[in-house]
């Protein structure tokens, strides 16, 4: 009998480097229990969603 080999996907929302902040970047992501979406700022309206096992976002992040 073949065994059954499951894969599961992470993924993880890391805070800004200090680079990043000196920078004025800004946070593109936004993340709920079933999905992480990411948007591009110089396209309005323009998402992409995706859906992982898990999802992480950093605790002393900003999420929007």
């Amino acid at each position: 009998m073949p065994s059954v080999d499951s894969v599961k996907v992470a993924v993880r929302v890391r805070p800004f480097t200090q680079r990043e902040k000196d920078a004025g970047s800004r946070c593109v992501i936004s993340m709920n229990s079933s999905s992480t979406s990411i948007y591009d700022p110089k396209t309005p309206g323009l998402m992409k969603t995706f859906t992982f096992d898990l999802a992480y976002w950093h605790p002393s992040g900003h999420q929007t």
